[in-house]
C-alpha cells in the first residue's frame, strides 16, 4: 500500500512539474498555465535632430497581473552630452493617457517618473499591479541629439497573466 501511495504521489508531482502548474501567491489558487505577451512598442528608432522623441502606439495591458518594460539604448556621440529619457503614460479607459510612475531595482519601493541613460545600456522597470490600466504608451526623448549625435532605441513591453 505504501508503494502504491508513493508511486501515485510521484506521478502526480511529475505531471504538475511537466504541465507548468504553479501557485500564484493568491490564497488557495492554482493555475494550470500562464499567458504571456510581448509587444515591441518602439522598434529600433533613431533619434536625431528630427525626430528628437518617439511615442509608441497604445499597448493593451488590461487583464495582465504583471507588466514589465525593457528599454535598449545605444548612442553615437560626436559633440557630447547626449542622453535619453524614458517616460510612460497610462490609460484607465484606453483613450485618455496621463503620465504614470513605475518601479525599478535601483529605486526599490520608490516610484520613478522617468529614467535617463547617458551611455549605451539597457533598463528594466515594471508597473504597479494594483492600478487597473487598460493601455500604456512609452516615450523616449533624446537630449542634445542632432545630425551626428544620435540615439538608437527600442522598448519592449511584457505582460503576464497568472
Amino acid at each position: 500500500m505504501k508503494r502504491l501511495v508513493s508511486s501515485f504521489l510521484g506521478i502526480v508531482l511529475s505531471l504538475l512539474l511537466v504541465s507548468n502548474v504553479f501557485a500564484t501567491g493568491r490564497q488557495n489558487v492554482i493555475v494550470t498555465g500562464k499567458v504571456q505577451q510581448t509587444t515591441v512598442a518602439v522598434d529600433a528608432v533613431t533619434l536625431d535632430n528630427d525626430p528628437t522623441s518617439v511615442t509608441s502606439a497604445a499597448v493593451p495591458i488590461g487583464g495582465y497581473d504583471k507588466v514589465g518594460i525593457y528599454w535598449d539604448y545605444a548612442e553615437t556621440e560626436v559633440g557630447g552630452g547626449v542622453s535619453g529619457a524614458l517616460t510612460i503614460t497610462g490609460s484607465l479607459d484606453g483613450v485618455n493617457f496621463a503620465a504614470i510612475n513605475f518601479f525599478d531595482y535601483a529605486g526599490g519601493a520608490t516610484p520613478q517618473s522617468s529614467e535617463s541613460l547617458a551611455a549605451d545600456g539597457t533598463y528594466f522597470c515594471w508597473l504597479d499591479r494594483d492600478i487597473p490600466l487598460k493601455a500604456i504608451k512609452v516615450i523616449v526623448t533624446g537630449t542634445a541629439v542632432d545630425v551626428d549625435d544620435t540615439i538608437l532605441t527600442s522598448v519592449t513591453v511584457f505582460g503576464a497573466m497568472y
